[in-house]
């Protein structure tokens, strides 16, 4: 009996050394580091976005830009200090580049340009150093900001006026304010006219892209009619006045003829 407890006191203890030592290599070993972070990046269709990839500067960096979806191949690789794109999915060919000047201080995020539709999906972002690992996962969301508008109806004498614009997503990313000498007076995409000579602001702003486009509308033909009227008046004072000096100039020239005609007359008598 005290054989085997011996033997199983013995067998405890080296499980016992062997887990410490497996603790110690885990725990004190400071030369890796792994850590998996999760980011949302929005992009807008047809421009550039950058996915962010932060980790800590070392030397001999390989980095591994990936497509979550099965199956895919690599969206952007990076090793040996130059860009390994002889896998890339074609998809992203002449779309994506790093920063390589801004390796050194710890920063790999990646430029994809020409956004496309398809490009909305989860990414990781692999880097490694001789000292550290780090990845990174990352969402990507596309929208658009697309002819942004403000028009003009009329309609059994309510005038109204509508700021919208084209594939914008997600709704609640959009907010349109009115403004009026530079106040806000009102929000949403409709506005009622009460007054028709104010000039009106209208700002769209997208929360998700920080994209804010501003409006104007003001009552032109209003505006035509003062102006019409003012040069009017003007072009009837000038024609009375023109009239006047006309009439006198006539009566001026009518006496000088009599007056000649007077003399040439009373010259034929002795």
């Amino acid at each position: 009996m005290m054989i085997i407890l011996k033997t199983m006191m013995k067998t405890r203890s080296r499980y016992l050394h062997i887990y410490s030592i497996c603790m110690l290599i885990l725990f004190d070993s400071s030369s890796v580091s792994v850590a998996i972070s999760q980011t949302d990046v929005w992009g807008e269709l047809s421009k550039k976005v950058i996915l962010p990839c932060p980790f800590k500067p070392g030397k001999d960096e390989v980095i591994h830009w990936n497509d979550l979806n099965p199956g895919t191949k690599p969206v952007h690789s990076y090793y040996y200090r130059m860009d390994k794109l002889d896998n890339q999915d074609p998809a992203y060919s002449g779309r994506t580049s790093l920063f390589p000047s801004e390796l050194s201080q710890g920063n790999a995020s990646l430029l994809i340009t020409d956004v496309q539709k398809s490009d909305e999906k989860n990414y990781s972002c692999y880097v490694g150093t001789s000292s550290s690992s780090v990845e990174h996962e990352i969402r990507l969301h596309i929208t658009a900001f697309e002819n942004p508008t403000i028009k003009y109806t009329s309609k059994n004498d309510r005038r109204q006026l509508n700021c919208s614009v084209k594939n914008s997503t997600p709704e609640d990313a959009i907010s349109v304010v009115w403004l009026q000498n530079n106040m806000s007076v009102a929000a949403g995409i409709d506005f009622h006219i009460e007054n028709s000579t104010d000039i009106l602001q209208c700002v769209i702003h997208h929360a998700y892209l920080d994209r804010t486009w501003t409006g104007y509308w003001e009552m032109t033909g209003n505006k035509a009619l003062i102006i019409g009227l003012i040069i009017g008046g003007i072009c009837f004072v000038l024609g009375i006045a023109g009239l006047r000096y006309w009439y006198k100039s006539r009566g001026r020239n009518q006496d000088d003829v009599v007056r000649g005609s007077y003399e040439e007359r009373t010259a034929n008598f002795p």
